[in-house]
């Protein structure tokens, strides 16, 4: 009997325990900037009046911040493509004056391979007897073979595989040995202003648009320069994660630039749910109606908030931030 009275005591203090811990989570919860509809919207508007993207980024959903920022980096990658869409027009004029005396230098290469061809083809052909010449006479199509197979057997095998190179560059088959041939050729002066081998492709290589980049930027004028300051080109290939980066960066500048300001919440969030249902359980979708004070008056604003965990976070809101006259 007295173990079950001890039993007893301890299954009652076990529960008054449990009780104590929940209430005390309970109100460690509540105590937290985002544990409410309207704490997090406070927040939220606090941040962006201060600029402190970091806490605006916190009072958010991550769907709902990244929508943000890529706001204002969309309006920037547009520009910026358009930037280097213009150096790459001028880069190429340029860039056709160093492939003129690339492929004026092939042609010389392969003009001299091909008359020593032809010599060798002509001392081949007058070693050999009077009649195996005669019948190679009668028949020109056996005649030219002769020539040409007999010239380029007397090439040495390093002087072929350079003339398969040249002639592959000069019909745009821009491999990575035609390229090595040619880069030879070419003046050292010419060599160093390219960079490298592959500046001199047709095809827009990394290594030709890097010397494009080079040469046309520090040329262009100041304020075009300074709007792609710090930014590579090849970022450009990545837009969504272009319009991130410097999304946030013209987020934040919007925010310093801009008296955001915001009243107090002074009707209670709205829970769709229990509207409907006429339920006690609140659900996990609020709305909260914010005066703003804006240039042209007091205006206000909802914002949709979603529960992500334990966390009340920014979903969406009526109008977005930056369409606003602050």
């Amino acid at each position: 009997m007295e173990n079950k009275s001890r039993s007893i005591t301890l299954e009652i203090g076990f529960l008054i325990l449990v009780f104590v811990a929940a209430g005390a989570f309970y109100r460690a919860h509540t105590r937290q900037p985002y544990s409410e509809p309207s704490r997090t919207v406070a927040a939220l508007m606090a941040a962006a009046q201060g600029a402190d993207l970091d806490a605006f980024r916190a009072a958010s959903s991550p769907a709902y911040y990244q929508e943000f920022v890529r706001h204002f980096g969309e309006e920037k990658y547009r520009r910026t493509v358009s930037i280097f869409d213009a150096v790459t027009q001028s880069g190429n004029q340029l860039w056709s004056q160093y492939r003129y005396r690339a492929d004026e230098e092939a042609r010389t290469a392969v003009r001299h391979l091909q008359e020593k061809t032809a010599t060798s083809g002509k001392e081949a052909f007058l070693r050999l007897g009077v009649e195996e010449r005669m019948k190679l006479i009668e028949n020109r199509a056996d005649y030219d073979r002769f020539l040409q197979d007999a010239g380029k057997k007397a090439l040495s095998e390093e002087e072929r595989k350079m003339m398969n190179a040249l002639e592959a560059f000069l019909r745009r088959e821009e491999t990575a040995d035609a390229l090595a041939e040619v880069w030879h050729l070419i003046s050292e002066e010419d060599r160093k202003a390219l960079g490298s081998a592959g500046a001199l492709a047709s095809a827009q290589t990394p290594e030709k648009l890097a010397f494009i980049d080079r040469t046309v930027i520090p040329v262009l004028a100041v304020g075009i320069r300074k709007e792609i300051e710090g930014i590579q080109r090849s970022e450009l290939a990545d837009p969504d994660a272009f319009r991130f980066k410097y999304g946030q960066l013209l987020a934040k500048a919007f925010f310093q630039d801009h008296q955001v300001r915001s009243g107090s919440i002074h009707e209670p969030c709205e829970f769709p749910k229990q509207d409907q249902q006429g339920s006690y359980l609140r659900g996990e979708i609020a709305i909260c109606t914010v005066p703003t004070i804006t240039r042209v008056g007091t205006l206000p604003m909802k914002f949709t908030l979603k529960k992500i965990g334990f966390e009340w976070l920014v979903v969406a809101t009526e109008r977005e931030l930056y369409n606003i006259p602050w």
